[in-house]
């Protein structure tokens, strides 16, 4: 999920350039101030609205007991996540590191997490796999109710989450072959694989991080949309309540990871593509798909608020510091509390 590399012809692998290459003069300065503008909001946004999501869900701990619940909350931490690395690494918000990058230890640091992207696009590809994550517990939820509180309780959950974070980790650890310190200065390196071994590399990790996970997700949807139990169709049954809230719940992760796929897509093709020569970092196009894609950070806590009465009036308490939500006529009637019946 990482700003690709660039193919060159000495057959090794250059290091992500920052988002103004390519361009020169006038043009370029002004091309790079609506990056950073662009890229401004976006951190901004992603981090407040975040945020605001997790305190939600912390001041009502019940919320978290529901495993979708627990997963949206680390969705949440995630997306909070990049909106503060997108500020804290150069290239973005602003074309320089906002602190002096010190000699040692400490320089090297900087420049394995953050000069070369490392823990930004570390979180986007955790993104991913909640979302996947997210798709396989609405599946047992609906589909294997009775195995659901076995393969979702609190200690497997965790396992999961754990897991997918240490997956995240290792597929991006080859970014700490691209950079080096050099005096104050991270500096890009050669690295050891070569042009068709990066070729080989990127494929794979492509299709493990992005195509492999977005194909369990939309697999696992579209077996719930065409072979749910009948029930869930059925306005008469005596639990309507609690289908009402699944309906609600899985159409709320349906489209959270519609939007993340939709988002993510081209900036992850055009990565794909990179080391083969057909697309390059410095291009308008691999500009524009790197703002989309990073857009998704700051649009999922709409989608929650957009779907989930309770998430909406504690939004509103939240940002008003009042009673205002309780005069506030919120959502459809048949919109159900996420924490008032089992899901």
């Amino acid at each position: 999920m990482t700003l690709a590399p660039t193919g060159t012809d000495s057959g090794t692998i250059q290091p992500e350039t920052n988002l103004s290459g390519g361009d020169t003069g006038q043009g370029a300065s002004q091309s790079q101030n609506a990056l950073e503008v662009a890229f401004s909001i976006i951190a901004s946004c992603a981090f407040v609205f975040n945020l605001a999501f997790c305190v939600v869900l912390l001041k009502k701990r019940a919320m978290l007991k529901k495993p979708h619940n627990s997963l949206l909350f680390n969705l949440a931490l995630t997306d909070l996540l990049t909106g503060a690395f997108l500020i804290l690494t150069p290239g973005y918000v602003s074309d320089k590191p906002l602190f002096p990058i010190a000699d040692g230890f400490g320089g090297q640091l900087f420049c394995a997490l953050l000069g070369n992207r490392y823990l930004l696009f570390l979180v986007a590809k955790e993104s991913v796999f909640l979302v996947t994550c997210l798709a396989v517990e609405r599946w047992y939820c609906v589909m294997r109710p009775m195995e659901y509180k076995k393969h979702f309780g609190r200690k497997r959950l965790l396992i999961y989450i754990v897991v997918s974070w240490i997956a995240s980790c290792a597929l991006q650890s080859h970014k700490f072959l691209e950079q080096k310190l050099s005096g104050n200065k991270c500096v890009p390196v050669d690295v050891p694989y070569g042009r068709e071994g990066a070729q080989a590399f990127i494929s794979i990790k492509s299709v493990s991080t992005f195509v492999i996970p977005c194909f369990v997700t939309w697999l696992t949807f579209a077996h719930i949309k065409f072979r749910a139990p009948v029930y869930l169709n059925d306005k008469s049954s005596h639990s309507e309540r609690r289908e009402r809230q699944q309906k609600l719940v899985l159409r709320m992760c349906a489209f959270t990871a519609f939007v993340v796929t939709l988002c993510w897509l081209p900036a992850q093709l055009s990565y794909t593509l990179t080391p083969f020569g057909i697309t390059r970092v410095s291009s308008p196009f691999h500009k524009a798909f790197n703002v989309v894609s990073l857009v998704n950070s700051c649009i999922n806590p709409f989608i929650y608020w957009y779907y989930h009465r309770e998430y909406r009036e504690e939004f509103i308490r939240l940002f008003c510091f009042c009673k205002l939500a309780k005069k506030v006529v919120i959502g459809k009637q048949q919109d159900v509390s996420p924490s008032s019946s089992k899901s």
